[in-house]
């Protein structure tokens, strides 16, 4: 594909947004959700709280495969009560994923892509970033690939998930 029309689905690529509007709350950090107001947390939001705040801890720590570890045992408590994308716990992935990419560490850019692609398959920010990466190493038509899937992401991401069942997102 020629670098011509890179420009061009980029600008396609920021004008279609991402359809991740009317995605059903489950939880959210800062505010209960409706009808829960003043109750505690369900066992569900323990477990994966707890599991995504060690995940944390062993970042911080240098201890990548056993943060991965946590974000697999996130995935099975989330897949044990049907729930196949953790998108808030992905969209965090990809904030430190981006920060390490922007600071120069593409390995550790790439296993928190990974993660977060553990934590939601298919998001379209994932897509996006890896897009934005292949175009900083100069690789334009892995570029240009990854910004059709984002689009392609985008355009088909099903708010319930690939299986119809819930998505936690805040």
């Amino acid at each position: 594909m020629k670098t011509r029309w890179i420009p061009l689905l980029l600008l396609l690529a920021l004008w279609l947004p991402a359809q991740d509007d009317d995605l059903m709350v489950l939880a959210s950090p800062y505010q209960a959700p409706e009808g829960r107001e003043g109750k505690s947390m369900l066992p569900i939001e323990i477990k994966l709280k707890n599991a995504w705040f060690s995940a944390l801890s062993y970042i911080k720590q240098g201890q990548d495969a056993s943060a991965k570890a946590e974000i697999a045992k996130m995935v099975q408590e989330g897949q044990a009560v049907d729930l196949v994308r953790l998108t808030p716990f992905a969209h965090s992935m990809l904030g430190l994923a981006q920060g390490a990419l922007h600071a120069g560490d593409t390995l550790k850019a790439q296993a928190y892509l990974e993660m977060a692609d553990l934590l939601d398959p298919g998001l379209p920010s994932a897509a996006l970033l890896r897009a934005e990466w292949a175009w900083r190493t100069g690789a334009y038509p892995a570029a240009a690939v990854a910004l059709a899937r984002f689009v392609l992401r985008s355009a088909l991401t099903s708010p319930t998930g690939t299986s119809g069942t819930p998505v936690l997102h805040s």
